[in-house]
């Protein structure tokens, strides 16, 4: 049956058995046949060769990957080692925070008694055991004299964060050249974490 356009519906002539019929399409069938380039170009297709359904589109050539130098790998080995290595710090510092006690229960340690031998009069003659007087409050003190001490014991105690990296530096090169402990580098913080715990 054929309308006004020229359309043609299909008509399928079967006779006897419908299972013999072979209703497959070809690959010219699924890729449009062999239509003229005129004709394309009216239906608004483009002047490229027609592909065929099954074929596979052409793969385009892989950009190489540039490799890196040997300093560069150096360079970025050196970066995943250091930031695995600040990770691991911050954990062995995180796990013995954990394990201070509170810093309201802090205190001094208890000196052992010592022997005072006084005369007869109460003169003291001599001290036996650990000597040490009384504990004695900062503001008790003269002023040069906790001054003195910091000038003494950690020069730059009011530069650091409680470890003088120049000063553990310096110690580490002088003992190094001398084979041997020759100095120390620890500051009064540690020298007070070092007493309390």
């Amino acid at each position: 049956m054929a309308d006004g356009r020229g359309r043609r519906e299909p008509v399928f002539d079967v006779r006897g058995d419908a299972s013999t019929l072979d209703l497959r399409l070809s690959r010219e069938d699924r890729a449009g046949g062999d239509m003229p380039k005129a004709k394309r170009r009216a239906r608004g297709g483009d002047d490229r060769p027609a592909r065929n359904a099954g074929t596979p589109e052409p793969r385009r050539p892989k950009a190489r990957k540039r490799r890196r130098s040997p300093t560069g790998r150096l360079v970025y080995g050196m970066l995943v080692l250091g930031l695995w290595a600040s990770i691991g710090l911050a954990g062995v510092i995180a796990y013995h925070a954990a394990q201070l006690p509170p810093i309201d229960q802090l205190a001094v340690p208890k000196r052992p008694p010592n022997i005072a031998i006084l005369a007869s009069d109460g003169t003291l003659l001599a001290n036996r055991g650990e000597t040490g007087g009384r504990t004695v409050a900062l503001k008790e003190l003269p002023p040069h004299l906790p001054k003195a001490f910091v000038a003494i014991e950690d020069r730059r105690f009011y530069d650091h964060f409680g470890i003088d990296v120049v000063g553990v530096s310096r110690a580490l090169v002088r003992n190094l050249t001398h084979r041997g402990v020759a100095q120390g580098g620890s500051t009064l913080t540690q020298q007070l974490a070092k007493n309390l715990f």
